[in-house]
């Protein structure tokens, strides 16, 4: 568990700050996150939901970043 926090860490560091967010927003563009990989050719599918895979695991664990920093429910009361 402390391993996948220092990993999680790791990635928000890596897209912090202007040039991090020009190269996420381009990592979400070519992934695919947002649209469908449907092509009519089964193996271009299958990369693009490659690239999408990727995509979506690089979001995931800077997602996972922020609900670690994030207090709990019982915090709020």
């Amino acid at each position: 568990m402390h391993e996948d926090k220092d990993l999680c860490a790791a990635y928000a560091r890596v897209f912090v700050g202007k040039a991090g967010a020009m190269v996420l927003r381009d990592i979400e563009r070519v992934g695919m996150t947002r649209r469908t990989t449907f092509h009519p050719e089964a193996q271009r599918m299958a990369f693009n939901e490659g690239q999408r895979s990727l995509a979506l695991y690089i979001l995931r664990m800077l997602g996972a970043e922020d609900r670690q920093r994030q207090p709990g429910p019982s915090a709020m009361v």
